[in-house]
């Protein structure tokens, strides 16, 4: 992905590639075509992603889009390069909070290395049938005909293929007495379903292999994907483990034995794109693929982006910009997750993506004010700091300039070690449990300590579907305090629309409700209260109106509309 890692090869050529695959995402992006050619329907930022994609293709059928097939397009941005991030895009005008950035298919979706058994081409679960000539997993017959064909003359050679019938075993037993024919055959069956609980089991590991196979299949019949994965960034490292498990795993059995390509160093190459730029999608059924989106994994990595991706149902990614971003600003989206301490993002991607993040955040020992890695100074209390949070080895430093306590980053490390323990048979909808464990901590951790921080989220998220009434006061009010304290910890670290901000603070808003229709807070407490909630309110609702996977918001909103009516109608008798 873009700002990933140092720039690699030829900089000026692989941009015009990438250029040209920007160009070519028109049809799937009318609003490009600017505000004189784009259809009204693309002014319209609540329209959910579905609805987007159906309206799109009807556009394109239409053959609307040819009009700008030669001309210029009004795309919100452009790539870009430099010494310092690669290729990365830069936005050419100011782009709107909610605004579409890029509608983009993938240009390759495979399986997972770690996947369940899932079809090798439509990804659906399936765990009966396995194509009789390679062994893998398909739906049935219907999905191993021409979209598999080609890949299964390769996978074959793996000779993970269902074992031909043996007749003669039945002419021996044939021969038996009946006792031990009927011995004889129960002992072959139990060997038969070892062997095929085997075979299933290595067809399961091979799964490493399926993505750079297929990509090495497709880029041999088609230039464009060719020029498209050569153009992304990826770090071939040859002193490194990556190198050696890419090697033994995946380089040497597609070269040697599947014959896939006869180049070594090509076979990296494919596995470093991979590595670099490889998307998680979640598809409608349930199981998550990998993807390669080349214009979408210009995106920069930034610990508090401005964009967020989206992905529909088939597996095509919407970019979203999830603050207002101004004309000339990198396009950035997070890799990681913001949840995480400083020590475990930078961590997650050195490892995952072999670069070190510089953004605000990271820089900045305090996390923007939120402590999150931060564990409390055993002299004083107060939070503990990173004299150098680039560097995982710096010493620690108690954030008091009297107090002269110090620690070393293993001993930061083992106090999130320590806290494991405790956490063990913890369940997140047991509120009055987390606030007994919160209070016992209090020492160890600021109450924003991520450990505490991904304890509280996950209790809310069991909120989504629970009927509010049915929670007593007492544990009304954790969870009210508990919010309150997400959401504070939320809007310093995450843009306003990102999918987190809205899933936290639609609880937000049903646990003020709440509290105003049983009187815990009422009159002029409880009206400002919700006042202030009008426009986390708009967000959730722009928002959740985006994907049918997201917490439903309607009944919420009206819900929400009706306290502030009935309260003001209360204020003016």
């Amino acid at each position: 992905m873009g700002g990933a890692e140092a720039p690699d090869g030829d900089a000026g050529g692989e941009v015009g590639v990438l250029e040209e695959r920007l160009r070519g995402l028109l049809s799937h992006n009318p609003a490009w075509l600017g505000q004189d050619g784009a259809p009204p329907w693309c002014a319209d930022l609540s329209m959910n992603h579905e609805e987007l994609l159906e309206r799109t293709r009807q556009w394109a059928a239409a053959g609307c889009g040819a009009q700008g097939a030669s001309g210029s397009i009004a795309a919100p941005m452009r790539v870009a390069h430099s010494e310092e991030l690669g290729r990365h895009l830069v936005a050419t005008r100011d782009v709107a909070a909610g605004e579409v950035v890029v509608v983009e298919p993938p240009l390759l979706l495979a399986l997972r290395e770690r996947s369940p058994p899932s079809c090798l081409t439509c990804f659906r679960r399936a765990t009966v049938y396995t194509c009789p000539a390679c062994g893998f997993f398909l739906c049935g017959p219907e999905c191993g005909a021409a979209a598999h064909a080609e890949e299964c003359g390769v996978l074959r050679r793996l000779g993970l293929g269902q074992p031909a019938p043996r007749p003669e075993e039945e002419a021996r037993l044939a021969a038996l007495p009946d006792e031990q024919r009927a011995q004889a055959r129960e002992m072959l069956q139990q060997a038969a379903a070892t062997a095929e609980q085997q075979r299933r089991l290595e067809v399961l590991r091979q799964y490493r292999l399926v993505a750079a196979v297929r990509t090495l299949l497709v880029m041999h019949r088609s230039p464009a994907v060719a020029a498209a994965v050569a153009a992304l960034q990826g770090r071939v490292n040859p002193s490194s483990t990556r190198h050696a498990n890419h090697q033994r795993r995946v380089v040497e059995v597609a070269v040697g034995q599947l014959g896939v390509t006869n180049d070594p160093a090509l076979a990296h190459r494919v596995c470093a794109v991979w590595d670099t730029n490889g998307f998680e999608v979640p598809l409608a059924w349930g199981n998550r693929v990998v993807g390669l989106f080349p214009v979408s994994s210009l995106l920069t990595h930034d610990c508090r982006a401005n964009t967020q991706q989206w992905f529909t149902a088939e597996g095509v990614v919407v970019v979203r910009a999830v603050t207002r971003v101004a004309a000339g600003d990198v396009l950035t989206t997070c890799y990681t997750d913001p949840q995480w301490a400083t020590l475990l993002r930078q961590d997650h991607l050195r490892i995952s993506k072999q670069f070190t993040c510089t953004c605000a955040r990271c820089r900045d020992p305090t996390e923007l004010g939120t402590f999150l890695g931060s564990p409390c100074c055993p002299a004083c209390r107060l939070p503990l700091l990173s004299t150098d949070p680039l560097d995982p080895q710096a010493p620690w430093r108690c954030s008091n300039h009297t107090c002269t306590h110090t620690a070393t980053a293993a001993q930061v490390a083992g106090v999130g070690a320590g806290i494991g323990a405790k956490l063990k048979g913890l369940t997140p909808n047991d509120a009055a449990a987390l606030a007994s464990l919160s209070r016992q901590l209090e020492e160890m951790l600021p109450s924003t300590h991520h450990v505490l921080m991904q304890l509280h989220v996950s209790t809310l998220k069991t909120l989504v579907a629970r009927d509010l009434r049915e929670v007593n006061d007492e544990d009304l009010s954790t969870l009210l305090a508990i919010s309150s304290l997400v959401m504070g910890v939320l809007r310093r670290l995450e843009q306003p629309l990102t999918r987190l901000s809205v899933r936290m603070g639609r609880e937000e808003i049903r646990l003020a409700v709440e509290s105003e229709r049983r009187g815990l807070v009422a009159g002029q407490a409880a009206r400002d209260r919700l006042q202030e909630l009008r426009g986390v309110a708009e967000e959730c609702k722009l928002v959740m109106g985006w994907d049918t996977r997201m917490p439903p918001f309607q009944s919420v909103y009206s819900e929400y509309r009706g306290a502030l009516q009935r309260l003001a109608t209360e204020t003016q008798g």
